[in-house]
């Protein structure tokens, strides 16, 4: 439809039918046994799927770290290197740190590994500990993070 002034006129958009009222749910059904609390964060099981995801990967990882570093330091006697190793692997995935930490508590306990073994005696073993435990420590904690588990 043309007016003179050369504007055109619409039409009116047709109205939408009104919807109809949505059906009322059922009432809900009463349960016979005692109801349970909904789960809060806190209340996951002491050894979860992620833990022990984490546990199987960490405790051999730092084992076997923490026994290499041992026997490049000790030779033969690098056995209490694995046990505090896998002591570190249970710390590192129940706790689940940042690499960081991981690996400065890896250097910590490593050096207390030699301490105990060798007694003080400052030399080049007790920095290959220092070092090559908190590498072992920081890369397992970076993978530990990379996978986001």
């Amino acid at each position: 439809m043309n007016e003179q002034g050369g504007f055109e006129i619409e039409d009116e958009p047709a109205l939408e039918p009104e919807s109809a009222p949505a059906p009322v749910p059922p009432p809900a059904t009463p349960t016979t046994g005692p109801v349970k609390p909904a789960s809060r964060p806190g209340d996951e099981p002491l050894i979860g799927k992620r833990r022990r995801g984490r546990l199987v990967r960490l405790v051999p990882t730092l084992a076997v770290g923490f026994l290499l570093v041992g026997w490049i330091c000790m030779g033969v006697h690098a056995w209490p290197f694995a046990l505090t190793g896998a002591g570190v692997g249970v710390y590192g995935a129940w706790r689940r740190r940042s690499e960081i930490v991981l690996g400065s508590v890896a250097a910590v306990v490593g050096l207390a590994t030699f301490f105990a073994l060798v007694g003080f005696r400052p030399g080049i073993g007790m920095g290959i500990v220092i070092v090559g435990c908190g590498i072992v420590g920081f890369i397992a904690g970076l993978d530990d993070r990379m996978r986001g588990a």
